[in-house]
């Protein structure tokens, strides 16, 4: 009996040591969980204040930054790491009885982008009222 006790505070000792590491690992995962649920909440926060996303930043290319000998634009944005060409606007906001309100230059892939990040920009929820005017600016 005596050698059964301490056989059964060893392997108790050992599944207490396993229970802990494991207890210890989901902590970790927690935590890396947390902060990813974090990040996206700020990156989310951005984008209702109307900031462009940092990671799209690296994936696109300014149009004036793309080199004038490409033949297939989307070859090129495919083996450099791109996804996309952006270009400055400028987006003219017309409403009923006020004045036009002018957002330039607006860096964006289209115009849709544009009138979006204009409306962003401006704090400008309801868009019903406005009429927009896009137009590229040319380098």
């Amino acid at each position: 009996m005596t050698e059964e006790k301490p056989k059964r505070n060893a392997d108790l000792a050992t599944e207490l040591a396993a229970e802990r590491a494991e207890l210890t690992k989901l902590r970790a995962e927690l935590a890396e969980e947390r902060q990813l649920l974090d990040e996206e909440l700020a990156q989310f926060e951005k984008t209702q204040r109307g900031e462009p996303r940092q990671s799209s930043q690296g994936e696109r290319i300014h149009q004036r930054d793309l080199p004038s000998d490409v033949q297939s634009v989307r070859a090129w944005l495919k083996a450099h790491g791109k996804s996309a060409v952006v270009r400055d606007y400028e987006v003219t906001l017309r409403s009923g009885g006020g004045s036009p309100r002018v957002v330039s230059p607006v860096i964006a892939v289209d115009e849709a982008e544009a009138i979006s990040i204009a409306f962003a920009s401006l704090k400008i929820e309801s868009t019903q009222a406005y009429n927009p005017h896009v137009r590229a600016i040319d380098p």
